[in-house]
């Protein structure tokens, strides 16, 4: 068969483009997609990423069996991470070159214990809070302790076990206030017989007629809201409070903070129709009040600006308290009684305070607070606290001031090597060890110093007696009786 010079360069273009095909996909597949570009670019804390992800993470990263599980997203303000559905599995994600490197930074060695659960950020914390696993659904909270890396529990007043949360939806959480809320929590355990949720034919409806329970994030305290809560939607996240996003032609935000029920315009619902468009599939978030969303298979990306305008005030309450009733037969003279009665303990309070304060060894310092050990001024964010208490103190900080509280009570200066097994640091080289040992007991220090408005460290050190090379750490005496009110 005879070709001629247009037939032969023809062939040899296709053959070309066969052989170069699987290269080309693969440079595709390594391309950055547009919305974990913006992830990256942001340098703000994003307290829910709402959405699944498949393949994000590479082959060879993930174990055969994990392969085929989803995967989320959770942003600190410093960087971002994909986490596994499941597990306790964390990766650190940059970019370089346009091309995506993970760096697993978890130590986790157990799995199967958590799925669906509920995962956020606060500050620089990254929490999970209940999922599945085992045959049965868990309430704990859990944080990413970044000294040891390994997951954490911190302990709460109660346990509440829930599973029913699926890619940001479910739950909301309040950065301001560092509270946690969830509706009708589902509880499974199929080691009983009781457990028939799963079986009802209505086991896959939203929450419907159910309390709202409020976990506050610091302290571990739950509280419940009285009365129910009477929609059945599917709610997820927004700057406002839970966002029903089942219905785009008819979209609510129940705010929680100001117990109110806000019903979206008919032109808002043209808007974000297109936004949520098959959200299943898509990564979305917000920044402040701009709606943020993207397809990583597709590579997509959208943003859409959002006000509390764009909704209605429907006049309604998110929830009905069973005190309402009988404070409307308070008379105007019970009202009256309330207000002077809480005007003479507010004025005794405050003369207590004050009482309190004049009683200090030390003079208080309102602006830039210094002790011995501390080189820079107190953050702003705790100047003019008033009260002391273990809500300023992050977990690992309540952890390694209660054991060198403890320690001390026996008698026992503690050790450096103590605190850097306190903290996770007995596997690191000295002067990481040194360092974030300096780092954490400074923080404490200002912190407190904040809180009592004085130049007397909480945790002082001093020379070993056995070998002055070392240091050793005690809770200095005249900050005893207040330690004690932390626990």
């Amino acid at each position: 068969m005879n070709f001629n010079i247009f037939q032969i360069a023809m062939i040899r273009s296709i053959i070309c483009f066969l052989i170069l095909l699987p290269f080309y996909s693969l440079a595709q597949k390594n391309l950055t997609p547009k919305i974990i570009r913006q992830l990256l670019s942001f340098k703000k804390e994003i307290p829910v990423i709402s959405g699944w992800c498949k393949n994000l993470l590479p082959q060879n990263e993930v174990p055969k069996e994990l392969q085929n599980e989803f995967q989320y997203l959770v942003k600190t303000k410093a960087d971002l991470y994909c986490g596994i559905n499941g597990t306790g599995r964390l990766y650190k994600i940059t970019d370089s070159s346009n091309t995506l490197t993970f760096h697993r930074i978890d130590s986790t060695y157990h799995s199967g214990s958590d799925f669906f659960a509920a995962n956020f950020v606060i500050g620089n914390n990254i929490y999970s809070f209940g999922g599945y696993g085992f045959w049965k659904s868990n309430g704990l909270l859990r944080y990413f302790n970044t000294y040891s890396k390994e997951w954490e529990v911190q302990k709460l007043t109660k346990e509440i076990p829930c599973n029913n949360f699926h890619a940001g939806s479910g739950f909301w959480v309040d950065t301001g206030y560092m509270k946690f809320y969830m509706i009708s929590p589902v509880t499974r355990n199929e080691g009983l017989k009781s457990d028939t949720f799963f079986l009802s034919k209505n086991s896959k409806d939203s929450a419907s007629n159910k309390n709202i329970d409020v976990l506050d994030v610091i302290n571990g305290t739950w509280q419940e809201l009285d009365g129910s809560f009477e929609y059945n939607l599917h709610l997820t996240q927004s700057p406002w409070g839970f966002w029903s996003v089942g219905n785009f032609y008819s979209t609510y935000i129940f705010n929680l903070r100001n117990n109110k029920i806000y019903h979206s315009s008919d032109d808002f619902n043209k808007k974000v129709s297109k936004i949520f468009d098959k959200i299943e599939n898509n990564i979305w978030f917000f920044i402040d009040s701009t709606l943020y969303s993207g397809n990583i298979d597709l590579n997509t990306f959208d943003s859409l600006h959002v006000s509390i305008n764009d909704f209605e005030d429907t006049g309604r309450p998110v929830y009905h308290s069973k005190n309402i009733s009988n404070s409307k037969k308070i008379s105007f003279y019970g009202w009256l009684l309330t207000i002077c009665l809480i005007g003479l303990l507010s004025l005794a309070y405050i003369l207590v305070k004050r009482k309190k304060y004049t009683s200090l060894n030390d003079s208080a310092r309102p602006a830039e607070i210094f002790t011995q050990d501390i080189r820079t001024p107190v953050s702003s964010s705790f100047k003019n606290i008033e009260l002391i208490g273990s809500s300023i103190f992050a977990p690992i900080e309540m952890e390694l001031i209660r054991n060198i509280f403890d320690r001390n009570k026996q008698g026992h200066t503690v050790t450096a090597e103590e605190i850097n097994k306190i903290l996770g640091l007995s596997g690191k080289n000295s002067s990481i060890q040194k360092k974030n040992r300096s780092d954490m007991i400074t923080s404490i220090n200002r912190k407190w110093a904040a809180a009592y408005r004085s130049q007397v460290a909480l945790i002082e050190r001093q020379r070993s007696s056995d070998d002055k090379r070392s240091f050793e750490y005690f809770i200095k005496p005249q900050w005893v009786e207040k330690v004690k009110e932390l626990f």
